[in-house]
């Protein structure tokens, strides 16, 4: 039921998570934003991607070659 959840769930997850990249980058690229803000949503954005992408990422039937 979890990682039924978690399929579902997880690419709504990582887009927003990577809007909030894109977002903050351009907000101190434009001037709007300081340096350390853009830092510590990057961070916190990128941690949050990294974790929900693998479930939506890796298919079911893909096998393991490692």
């Amino acid at each position: 039921m979890l990682k039924l959840i978690l399929r579902k769930s997880s690419p709504i997850v990582s887009l927003i998570s990577l809007a909030i990249i894109i977002l903050f980058a351009l907000l101190c690229f434009m001037g709007s934003q300081s340096f350390d803000t853009y830092i510590l949503w990057t961070n916190i954005a990128s941690l949050i991607w990294f974790c929900f992408s693998p479930w939506w990422l890796i298919s079911k039937k893909e096998s393991s070659t490692f």
